[in-house]
């Protein structure tokens, strides 16, 4: 049996629970579904190395099968407020390059002694560090969950030690589990040694009737921010309205920090479209948003940058046919058999306007569309395939 390390970050209910919290936040649901996967698996013993989101305390417990090392990833405690104001402005772990972290890490995995280490993310330091100090002496795969050199924000001073890790790291890697076709020819750019895995992450999908009255035009579900396109889809609702005095009425679901609000609710003000878009905040699990965003005819997701996005997969699953960009990292969605996601051309707000007035008034696309989307995203994340993609890997490397 092999003993794998994976390095990671995730919070999910039954974690909150053990640790008696209710203020953080669930993210990072494939790796809790990825654990539900391997928990019972005989060929690998697993063992999660993860900072502690939840008391920011060492601790170690064995849960379900599954070995639990989480650690102390800030020097000063979570509640004291003050010195965590003090501790980020100073940009200590940036500053040291996470050294705290990775000597919690080194001391974590110099015990277990694992047969390999499997990172999963690149982009997320206060983990992802641990790489540099093993993977010359460890079999070590990396999984990309997303490319931080893609995103809006790079020139704040974490934003630039962040990207450094991200690059060397990508540099350095042997072994990396790609899920997209166009992730290759992206990471080879930096580093053309590399050896690459097919290892898919897996989504969870609620069970909620595509058959719900739909009450709405459109829905947005996920992070709401201009890198997700929320304001190219008001500004093309705006498009309609002018131009063709359509009321087109949107549900966007998902935080919106306070600062970014006013400013979404002022767009729309100013186009006339104000009483059309509802913010519904946050939603507190996963069934819950489904059965909100069921109640919409049609998804859209304008995002600039993303690989195979959670709004996307969940509303193909949902049957709710979708309208995005086209970018490489959805590219993959796409039907052989007819259509499954109503692409438009990146950026463009008039394009966008365009597709959202074709499909609201063409019910048999629609149908055509959830069809297509529910059947692509069956065959492509099939839980038997991924069990045995990651096996191989596994075995591949530590030969």
């Amino acid at each position: 049996m092999l003993k794998v390390v994976w390095l990671c970050h995730l919070s999910n209910s039954k974690l909150k629970k053990h640790f008696n919290v209710t203020n953080v936040n669930e993210f990072a649901p494939w790796i809790s579904i990825l654990i539900e996967m391997f928990k019972n698996n005989k060929d690998i013993e697993i063992h999660i190395v993860a900072p502690n989101v939840f008391t920011n305390k060492d601790t170690f417990f064995v849960l379900d099968g599954i070995h639990y090392y989480f650690y102390k990833h800030k020097p000063i405690p979570l509640f004291n407020k003050y010195f965590l104001k003090i501790h980020s402005i100073l940009k200590i772990e940036e500053r040291t390059n996470y050294l705290f972290v990775k000597r919690k890490i080194s001391k974590i995995i110099g015990f277990i002694k694992p047969n390999i280490i499997h990172i999963h993310g690149v982009e997320n330091p206060y983990y992802a560090v641990g790489f540099f100090k093993h993977y010359k002496k460890i079999p070590t795969v990396i999984s990309i969950q997303g490319f931080l050199r893609n995103v809006a924000y790079k020139n704040h001073f974490t934003s630039k030690s962040r990207l450094k890790i991200e690059e060397n790291i990508l540099k350095s890697a042997k072994n990396i589990g790609i899920r997209a076709s166009f992730m290759k020819d992206y990471i080879r750019a930096l580093n053309n040694q590399a050896k690459f895995f097919w290892l898919q992450y897996p989504y969870s999908f609620s069970n909620t009737s595509p058959d719900i009255t739909k009450d709405t035009d459109l829905v947005f579900f996920g992070q709401v921010s201009k890198n997700k396109g929320i304001e190219d889809l008001i500004n093309a609702l705006g498009i309609l309205h002018k131009e063709k005095n359509l009321d087109v009425t949107l549900k966007v679901i998902g935080i919106v920090s306070k600062n970014y609000l006013p400013s979404l609710i002022n767009l729309s003000q100013n186009l006339g479209i104000k009483n059309n878009i509802e913010f519904t905040g946050f939603v507190q699990t996963q069934h819950e948003l489904h059965k909100i965003a069921c109640r919409s005819r049609v998804c859209v997701l304008p995002t600039y940058n993303d690989i195979y996005s959670g709004t996307i997969v969940e509303s193909m699953y949902l049957k709710i046919p979708v309208i995005a960009y086209e970018i490489p990292g959805l590219l993959d969605l796409k039907s052989k058999s007819g259509n499954s996601i109503l692409f438009t051309e990146k950026a463009n707000v008039k394009s966008l306007a365009v597709a959202i007035h074709t499909l609201l008034n063409n019910p048999v696309l629609q149908k055509e569309m959830s069809e297509n989307a529910y059947l692509r995203v069956k065959e492509l994340f099939k839980e038997e395939d991924m069990v045995l993609n990651y096996l191989e890997c596994y075995k591949t490397i530590t030969i």
